[in-house]
């Protein structure tokens, strides 16, 4: 290795002598040769200087494999008027096979200047095809300049060799109106030229690199980050090789344009090679194809401009980078993936083939069949943007939502891939996208515009939530999302629509109407409002948390519509008490069209109407200060829960039957109405309709009970002398009792003579009477008994004359009520009644009943025989002693009704003791 620190200078031209020639230095320093040969410059070297008419001294000149690197100054000698001579006036000349020139950040190399001749270039090359020279630059190269301005200068690197590497890291710029890189006079030259400082034409050349124009020349410009070249480069137009190179590990931007009038002219290849992003920001018109080997070959920087017109084989990224609507319509090939990453839309139109897929992370990707999409199998994967569709086509591509997404469909799209990713699923345009894959995404789907059809079962994700703010969100089968929100879309129903969100804490407010076949199914533990108009005609299934049906003056439920609500589920017609987004929503009363399951009713002061003529039962609680319940069509209602909503219950039409308890409600039984079950009502219950208590048979309790004339009282009767008890039909009033109306009577088995209890009260009693209407055995056979103080009975005399006991007491004799109490029965006393009590007279030995206060009966034969065909005992605690009794049958019914005990030491002749 020579390093240089000092100063040299070639000879200058003396006499006839050439400048800075000769035996000692004439090339300003020691022409260096061999094989592993190095020259380090430290100092300042120049070529000597010509007078007039010749060229100066080149200052440093390498052959064959040697390597010069330059941390100072190397000068080409300067020269006047002369003819151009190759390497002459250059500031270092490259010779033979293999030399390399490392100018450092230091170095800087310039080619000699002259004064209206030839200037010198600041490196020259001339090397051979199997081993070409090579100039790696950190600092400065320029070419020589005509210090007179007539002439023109040279370039910064000249070369007439084959294969020349060029790599720049600083500046090369060329002498005065030259470029900066160039070839030889008529040589075809190939160069490889990496730019990552600046390249610059000369002042007055508009020309920065030239490459060869010959036929077979194959050159390329490779362009990395920190590349700025000042001027055009010109390729060959008869060559058809030369490649035009973005690469580098490092990301940049290219602003000039890319065709045969641009900055970049005639280049045949076009490549994206390395990790980096370059972005094409001019509107280039070269028509070759990009390959894009490495990194991202990017369309656009944000802004308006920036394409291209070829074909892409992408084997790495395609992504499209503007602010407005653009068309790419070159086709894409290849392994690699294309992204729309720009705030405007991108419109491919090529029959596409790359296979890495396509993400849309901005702006909108507009697209007209799938194949525009390269292929099915590399997916379409969203971080935002928007895919617009803008003919009908069908897809069976997966989608991923790594962030949101939204689909903007202008033309029909069916998706029948899967769905994937927790972004946000946003549909929006005019026609119709259909899901049918197997669809998992979990971040929510909302409907802006068009129709959304949801087919398969599973084309929602579980727990996405769906919010239609506009638009049809289409249910085509049985379908579970998360929850349904929105403001002012349209659900359709061919399938029932199950949501399922389990956070308690969630509240979802739908505004929009529910229409079609389908049903509405909520389950999870979240709350569901719907608050808009419905008309679905399914069922709704309430398996779950708390459906909120509110909105005043429509149908949230639609009125034919089955409700179901399941154990610790609720209904509720209450506004939900959070947040101000409920503002405006008001409570109304609700209509359905049946009730049933076991979870929880909320009316609050609201009416909910039960029409339909489907039986069905409701285990559950009906609560709400105020709110009422009204009960239409021809079905059974059966209320077996505890109720305590204390506003009115009517009952319209149909039944009524209460099983668990009704609180301080006052229930109305309209003419078409009937209130049956076993059941209690703690309020007040007025009849116009029918009250048929049990459940074959039965005891209904109520608080009072008023029967108007037009009401009927529908008993089912077995055996007499037992009270309710599951034998026969029984009403406990705990207040006052208003007799009127039509008793019916069935027999369920056993009914005959004696007493039957049919009503209990313990207030007060208005008797207008009860008149028979369909009864088992005559009606003349049958009596109505109030004549006991709290007893509302039916005397049946079928094929017996019943008499009752009234006591030992004349002063309460003849008073139209059944006293009873201690006496003597004796054949002579005034101590019986008929079932009106209204006149006493002896015993007429036939059925004795014994009913009202309990008391001690003696008996007495002295004024003949006590004989009986029957008893009936209706009050605990009678004791029967004194004589004998005689039986005037062969077989003699004595019976206690249900609760009774009553006490006989006697025995009647051959009788048990009883």
């Amino acid at each position: 290795m020579v390093t240089f620190s000092g100063t040299l200078t070639g000879s200058d031209q003396l006499g006839t002598t050439t400048p800075g020639t000769g035996l000692v230095f004439n090339s300003g320093v020691t022409t260096v040769g061999g094989t592993t040969a190095q020259v380090v410059n430290n100092g300042s070297v120049s070529g000597g200087a010509g007078t007039s008419g010749t060229n100066g001294g080149i200052g440093v000149t390498l052959t064959n494999v040697v390597t010069f690197v330059n941390n100072g100054t190397v000068n080409g000698g300067t020269g006047t008027n002369g003819t151009l001579t190759g390497a002459a006036a250059a500031g270092v000349s490259i010779s033979g096979a293999g030399a390399t020139v490392i100018n450092d950040t230091t170095g800087t190399i310039q080619g000699g200047n002259t004064h209206g001749g030839y200037a010198g270039a600041g490196i020259y090359v001339t090397g051979t095809a199997t081993k070409p020279g090579s100039v790696v630059n950190y600092g400065t190269i320029r070419g020589g300049s005509d210090l007179t301005g007539v002439g023109t200068g040279n370039f910064a690197i000249r070369s007439r060799g084959a294969g020349i590497s060029i790599t720049n890291y600083g500046t090369l710029e060329g002498g005065n109106g030259s470029a900066a890189i160039g070839p030889d006079i008529n040589s075809s030259w190939t160069v490889s030229v990496v730019n990552a400082g600046t390249i610059r034409a000369g002042a007055g050349s508009t020309t920065a690199i030239l490459f060869s124009n010959n036929v077979g020349s194959a050159s390329t410009l490779e362009l990395q980050a920190g590349s700025q070249i000042i001027g055009n480069v010109i390729a060959g137009t008869l060559s058809t090789g030369d490649t035009l190179r973005l690469g580098g590990n490092s990301s940049a931007v290219l602003n000039g344009v890319i065709g045969d009038t641009g900055q970049y002219q005639n280049f045949d290849i076009f490549e994206k090679t390395g990790n980096s992003t370059w972005a094409l920001t001019a509107d280039n018109t070269a028509t070759q194809a990009w390959t894009i080997s490495q990194g991202t070959l990017q369309i656009g920087n944000g802004g308006t401009t920036g394409s291209i017109l070829g074909n892409v084989t992408n084997n790495a990224t395609l992504a499209f980078d503007r602010s407005d609507v653009s068309t790419f319509a070159g086709t894409i090939s290849g392994s690699g993936a294309v992204k729309q990453i720009g705030s405007g839309t991108t419109k491919l139109t090529g029959a596409n083939t790359y296979g890495g897929g396509t993400t849309i992370s901005a702006g909108v990707l507009s697209v007209s069949a799938d194949d525009n999409l390269g292929d099915t199998a590399g997916g379409l994967t969203f971080n935002g943007g928007t895919l617009q569709t803008t003919s009908a086509f069908t897809s069976g591509r997966n989608v991923t939502l790594t962030g949101n997404g939204t689909f903007q469909t202008d033309a029909n799209l069916d998706l029948t891939g899967t769905i994937s990713g927790a972004g946000l699923f946003t549909k929006t345009g005019a026609d119709t996208l259909t899901l049918s894959g197997n669809n998992s995404y979990t971040g929510g789907t909302r409907i802006l515009g068009g129709t959304l059809e949801a087919e398969g079962g599973n084309a929602i994700g579980d727990q996405s939530a769906v919010i239609a703010q506009a638009g049809v969100f289409r249910v085509l089968g049985n379908e579970t999302i998360g929850t349904l929100s929105g403001d002012a879309g349209t659900v359709e129903l061919v399938g029932n629509l199950t949501t399922s969100t389990n956070f308690a804490n969630t509240t979802a407010l739908f505004y929009g109407g529910i229409t079609g076949a389908g049903g509405f199914v909520k389950t999870g533990a979240y709350r569901q409002v719907l608050a808009g108009n419905n008309s679905y005609q399914g069922a709704t299934q309430i398996l779950g948390g708390t459906l909120f049906a509110v909105g005043a003056g429509i149908d949230s439920i639609p009125d034919a519509s089955a409700v179901t609500v399941a154990g610790g589920a609720t209904l509720s017609l209450v506004r939900p008490p959070i947040s101000s987004i409920f503002t405006g929503i008001d409570s109304d009363d609700e209509t359905i069209g049946s009730l049933s399951g076991a979870g929880n009713v909320n009316l609050g002061d609201r009416k909910l109407t039960i029409g339909g003529d489907a039986s069905t039962a409701f285990s559950g609680s009906i609560s709400g200060t105020g709110g009422s319940l009204a009960k239409l069509g021809s079905g059974t209602l059966t209320l077996s829960g505890t109720n305590t909503y204390t506003g009115a219950t009517t009952v319209d039409a149909g039944v009524l039957r209460v099983n668990g308890s009704l609180g301080n409600t006052a229930v109305g039984v309209n003419s078409s109405g009937t209130l049956s079950g076993v059941g209690t009502i703690a309020g007040p219950v007025t009849v116009d309709g029918t009250v048929a208590p049990g459940n074959s048979p039965g005891t209904l309790t109520v608080g009072s009970l008023t029967l108007n004339a037009g009401a009927k009282l529908d008993y089912e009767l077995g055996i007499p002398g037992t009270i309710g008890n599951g034998v026969n039909d029984l009403i406990e009033v705990n207040g006052d009792l208003t007799l009127d109306g039509t008793l019916n009577i069935t027999d369920v088995g056993g009914f005959g003579p004696g007493v039957y209890r049919l009503i209990n009260y313990g207030g007060a009693l208005t008797d207008n009477g009860l008149q028979f209407g369909t009864t088992p055995v005559a009606a003349s056979d049958l009596f109505i008994q109030t004549a006991i103080n709290g007893q509302v009975n039916l005397i049946s005399a079928a094929g017996a004359t019943l008499s009752f006991w009234d006591g030992g007491n004349a002063g309460l004799h003849d008073n139209g009520l059944i006293d009873g109490g201690d006496g003597v029965w004796a054949a002579a006393n005034r101590n019986w009644t008929e079932a009106d009590g209204e006149i006493n007279g002896p015993w007429g030995q036939d059925f004795a009943v014994f009913g009202g206060r309990a008391g001690t009966v003696t008996v007495d034969n002295s004024a003949g025989t006590v004989g009986f065909t029957g008893m009936q005992f209706m009050t605990d605690g009678y004791v029967i002693n004194g004589g004998t009794l005689t039986t005037n049958t062969a077989a003699t019914m004595i019976k206690t009704d249900a609760g009774v005990t009553a006490q006989s030491p006697r025995r009647s002749p051959g009788a048990a003791v009883w």
